[in-house]
């Protein structure tokens, strides 16, 4: 499971119970009680509105950019590796990438019906990932329990979306104030959950999220082995073969934005070329985003929910537009054509850089 570093007595949000402990665990009982408790919310606002700085700072296209970085935060969890074993979970690995994009902008931007599916959806996912542990990695030891409902591992996932949202968005928008990532830790709060993460488990401000993040990094728990590898190799290889300039771009950005310690493990160390040449996409990016047109700029679902306050029926027709041209970014109209030959790219590390890698080239 996603354990956090251990706790001593006084320990407060995020403090680890003991491994494959059943209540640490959100069985379906205690997700419907924490659902039952938001049934009260305004079914077109959900959870947040545009008043919220989550609109402000999901809201922002740019930060899909993001997304890599985060699930190879999550790759580096004992339980991500473990998944591996998992059939199906490699079957078409490229697509998470695209799931978890679904899932940050359901969370921030999905109406309350959504909202509810969504977390019913995820657990009764969840629930079918259960196992344990083939070998020793970190703190877990061979034949402990692991499953995807354990608290400790949703509330890992849950900080780093989080924390890559705010790197990400202070990288190519510019920064938020103390009081501003104080607001967002709250909401996030508020949105896991959905998920069944209880409230005092979730850090209560930017400080004590900060410092869960940073111990977690610096904590023997997260491990970065050659299951770790394949899943990023999976996820960061070209899915169509007119999408290599975008997923050149989001491989040189990811190893910029990955936490240091990960970066080095995950291989993704690189030469001064190859920062300046990511320090140079990234002020690029960050002097073109003031200039894009609000229908180029915010991201589609937020356009679609403020179609939706707005009373009018059905989707925002300049944010479908924009959602097929991302999908064929990333592959998903012609995924199933190119899978056998993208998943053989991934496994064999084409595409990534050297010393992840191979040492082929695209």
């Amino acid at each position: 499971m996603l354990a956090e570093p251990d706790a001593g007595p006084d320990a407060g949000p995020g403090a680890a119970t003991p491994s494959g402990a059943a209540e640490d665990e959100v069985d379906l009982d205690v997700l419907e009680a924490r659902l039952d408790e938001l049934r009260h919310v305004d079914g077109a606002r959900s959870l947040v509105g545009p008043d919220t700085v989550t609109w402000r700072v999901f809201g922002e296209a740019v930060v899909l950019l993001g997304g890599a970085r985060a699930l190879l935060m999550q790759f580096a969890h004992p339980l991500a590796q473990a998944l591996v074993e998992h059939q199906g979970f490699l079957a078409d690995p490229g697509d998470r990438f695209h799931r978890t994009l679904r899932s940050m902008y359901g969370l921030a931007f999905g109406d309350g019906a959504t909202m509810l599916r969504m977390a019913r959806e995820v657990h009764e996912k969840h629930a079918r990932v259960v196992g344990r542990y083939a070998s020793s990695v970190g703190p877990m030891r061979a034949g402990d329990r692991y499953s995807a409902n354990q608290i400790a591992p949703m509330l890992w996932v849950a900080a780093t979306v989080t924390d890559t949202t705010v790197h990400t968005y202070e990288a190519l928008i510019g920064p938020l104030s103390l009081a501003e990532k104080d607001q967002l830790v709250a909401e996030a709060a508020r949105l896991y959950g959905l998920f069944g993460i209880p409230r005092e488990r979730h850090p209560a401000d930017w400080q004590a999220f900060r410092a869960y993040v940073d111990g977690m990094l610096a904590s023997d728990v997260l491990q970065v082995g050659e299951d770790s590898r394949a899943l990023a190799r999976a996820v960061l290889a070209t899915p169509a073969a007119g999408s290599e300039p975008a997923y050149a771009v989001l491989r040189r950005l990811t190893a910029r934005w990955l936490p240091a310690s990960l970066r080095t493990a995950y291989g993704m160390d690189s030469g001064p070329i190859a920062r300046a040449t990511g320090a140079t996409l990234e002020a690029a990016i960050r002097a073109a985003v003031p200039r894009l047109p609000h229908s180029l700029r915010i991201c589609p679902a937020r356009l679609h929910a403020e179609r939706r306050l707005r009373g009018e029926d059905g989707p925002d027709p300049g944010a479908v537009r924009i959602e097929r041209l991302l999908a064929s970014m990333l592959g998903m109209g012609r995924r199933h054509a190119y899978r056998r030959c993208s998943r053989a790219r991934a496994m064999h590390g084409a595409c990534l850089p050297p010393r992840i890698n191979s040492g082929r080239r695209c």
